[in-house]
């Protein structure tokens, strides 16, 4: 239930190098803290699963302008949903953290 007022913002995995804007554009939300939280990817499926009671771990998976002025509040798993049983194995998940303006 939560309600955003303006919209989300999202960055891929896109060259950086060859797609600046992607970037900058999330940068300048997170200094200038136009977004009340963001959430980070941590892991993505077919990647070796972090462990999500270790707070450094999951610390170091995140860039430093998100930790400088966001902090950390829950960690979470979300399955692929195109994933089917009996292949709901850990490398098939992916890891996401939600931080909230400090």
């Amino acid at each position: 239930n939560v309600k955003y007022k303006y919209y989300f913002f999202e960055t891929t995995n896109l060259n950086p190098q060859k797609f600046p804007q992607q970037r900058q554009s999330l940068n300048y939300l997170i200094e200038h803290r136009k977004a009340d939280y963001v959430v980070w990817g941590l892991t993505w499926g077919n990647h070796p699963p972090i462990d999500l009671k270790n707070k450094a771990a999951i610390i170091s998976q995140v860039s430093p302008i998100v930790t400088q002025h966001y902090k950390l509040v829950k960690v979470g798993t979300g399955m692929m949903p195109w994933i089917d049983p009996p292949f709901l194995i850990p490398a098939n998940q992916n890891q996401y953290a939600l931080f909230a303006r400090k």
